[in-house]
């Protein structure tokens, strides 16, 4: 079965229960001390000494449950052999949502203090990235991990999908280059096709569509297109981006060489 998750959301239950049960404790050890008084007396002083009260101030914060990071803490390797790909940006919506580099976690894009809107169609597939990877602008890539356009319907965000490759679209952005992987869902029926032609012949215009929404979305003459790529460069850019993330940095901060690629 493909891997399909919010994973904070399956940390945090872990960590409120590690809380209570610091509180369980504490209420034990009064409880106890309180037993070996005698009940007819005050509390003794070495009671006193012993019980302290339960401080708030030591639990975890709202910072530490959420310390999960989007980039670093996701395989970008699937269990059933595929890229696994964090979704950002849900099908059929407008608002620019992103992963953070420093945080990890999901943050609405912002230009001069206002939210970022697309004021064109919704986008045509769902948008996100190939955690653990980094493509260099010496590489052909913008410095931030892969772009990846999931197909089919509406993705929540910050699901992990495991998905199949099935081409790259070849973007240059203000003259930067700007690829952004195709990809579908293992479990999807886009997974039956091996590259782009074949999907079309059987779903006629999805490339085109694809291809037109982004050289037209930020306005004429932005995002030039480059054409589309076999599956085989597909990987083959994915594979760089892997080795990229291993030897390189996000804003400065150096990732380990020897990391191991999960």
């Amino acid at each position: 079965m493909p891997f399909t998750t919010s994973c904070p959301n399956l940390i945090r239950p872990l960590i409120r229960q590690s809380i209570s049960m610091k509180r369980l404790w504490f209420l034990s050890a009064i409880l106890l001390s309180l037993a070996a008084c005698d009940p007819g007396e005050e509390a003794c002083s070495e009671c006193e000494d012993e019980i302290t009260p339960f401080d708030n101030s030591t639990e975890v914060t709202d910072s530490e449950t959420e310390s999960f990071h989007f980039i670093h803490d996701v395989p970008s390797k699937g269990d059933a052999g595929g890229v696994n790909v964090v979704i950002e940006i849900p099908s059929g919506t407008n608002l620019k949502y992103e992963v953070s580099k420093e945080s990890g976690e999901m943050e609405l894009e912002e230009i001069d203090g206002e939210s970022r809107e697309i004021h064109y169609l919704p986008y045509p597939s769902n948008y996100g990235f190939v955690p653990q990877t980094l493509l260099s602008s010496e590489s052909g890539g913008d410095g931030d991990p892969l772009d990846v356009l999931v197909l089919g319907p509406a993705i929540e965000q910050g699901e992990v999908v495991e998905c199949k490759l099935i081409g790259v679209l070849k973007l240059l952005d203000s003259g930067e280059q700007d690829d952004k992987l195709i990809a579908a869902p293992l479990d999807s029926e886009f997974a039956n096709y091996n590259s782009l032609p074949a999907l079309d012949v059987d779903y006629n215009g999805i490339s085109t569509i694809i291809e037109t929404w982004f050289t037209n979305y930020k306005g004429p003459g932005e995002m030039v297109s480059q054409g589309y790529a076999d599956t085989e460069e597909a990987e083959s850019i994915l594979r760089e981006a892997r080795l990229g993330y291993t030897m390189g940095s996000f804003d400065g901060e150096e990732l380990k060489s020897d990391i191991e690629l999960r």
